[in-house]
This record gives C-alpha cells, structure tokens and sequence, in this order.
C-alpha cells in the first residue's frame, strides 16, 4: 500500500511539473518558394529588330515548375523573317538559369525545319539576360537577347 501511494505521489508529481514546462511550439510557415517559381509567366524580348544571323523577338511562357526547375513555350524571330516555336525548359541556380530549347521553324515560301538552343541566361528580378547559341537547317545562330517578365 505504501507503494502504490509513493508511486501515485511520483505520478502526481510528475504530471504537476510537466505543467511547468511548455511543451508547445510554434511553427512558422515557411515563406521560401522553390527557386523557379519565380519564373513563371511570360517573359518578353525588347529587340524587335532581328539581323541575319540571330535570334529577337523571344517571348517565353514559363507554365510549370518544380524545385528550381522551369518548364514552358518559346517563340522568337531568327535570319530577320525565320519564326521558331518550340518547348524550352532549364534548371535556376541562385540567378543562373541553365536552359535548353527546342522547336520548329517555318521558312517563308518554303518548308519547317528543326531548331534547337541553349545558353546559360542570368536573372536580375524582372529581367534575365539570354546568351544562346543553336543550330538550325539553314546553319548556326548565336546572341544575347534580354527579356523582361
């Protein structure tokens, strides 16, 4: 008997302590994004002058992401009347994104043929700067493009 009253006194002291201690705690939400989230939407060239041997005129529609990877559309304008459609897609690290791209162009008068691009482009808020290099059926392409969201 004295030990099932010693072992309820323990007990109830146990229990009266834990009430000192808080055993809660708060969870902040966090207010971090995956990195290519700020991404997504349409980001738009502000050259509208293509030359012979480039590409301007990019507009591309980030649709998805996931962690810091980017998905979506790319137009642009290349050799001065060439339009490119494709899918692009790159990975963001900090504010380098790693891209690639993919497509089709249609020749004026003549046929479609494949185009692929790629670059390592530097984003600065609402704007990324776009180096890129590709090929083509009518030879390669290269140049620096900016776009703004």
């Amino acid at each position: 008997m004295i030990r099932r009253s010693l072992l309820a006194a323990m007990t109830a002291a146990a229990i009266a302590s834990a009430a000192c201690f808080d055993f809660t705690t708060s969870v902040t939400p966090s207010s971090t994004t995956a990195a290519a989230s700020q991404l997504v939407g349409g980001w738009t060239s502000s050259t509208s002058n293509p030359s012979q041997d480039s590409c301007t005129d990019f507009n591309w529609k980030v649709t998805q992401t996931s962690g810091n990877t980017a998905t979506g559309t790319l137009s642009a304008t290349c050799f001065g009347s060439v339009r490119i459609t494709g899918n692009a897609s790159g990975v963001l690290s900090g504010t380098t994104l790693t891209w690639t791209a993919s497509g089709t162009a249609v020749l004026p008068n003549l046929t479609t043929c494949p185009i692929s691009l790629s670059g390592t482009a530097q984003l600065a808020g609402d704007t990324i700067t776009v180096p890129f290099t590709g090929t083509t059926c009518l030879g390669p392409i290269s140049g620096t493009e900016t776009m703004k969201k």
